[in-house]
């Protein structure tokens, strides 16, 4: 199991995309982790302006109407 990126890493990450320009591609291989790594924490900055999740974003159930989290 891989370890997750440190804190430093994931705001590397949002520089390296906003300030730099790069694409996922190339901040996957510089970071050395997996491309949908890259877009789930540039997601994750875009909708809270951070790079840490906090309780309460987690997935959503498909069952019912979609408002159970599963965390």
């Amino acid at each position: 199991m891989s370890q997750h990126l440190s804190v430093g890493d994931r705001w590397r990450l949002t520089s390296l995309k906003f300030d730099q320009g790069l694409n996922v591609h190339q901040i996957a291989r510089i970071i050395s982790c997996n491309i949908r790594t890259v877009y789930r924490i540039l997601e994750l900055f875009q909708e809270t302006n951070n790079v840490i999740q906090r309780n309460g974003r987690c997935r959503q159930l498909m069952l019912n109407d979609g408002r159970l989290p599963t965390c």
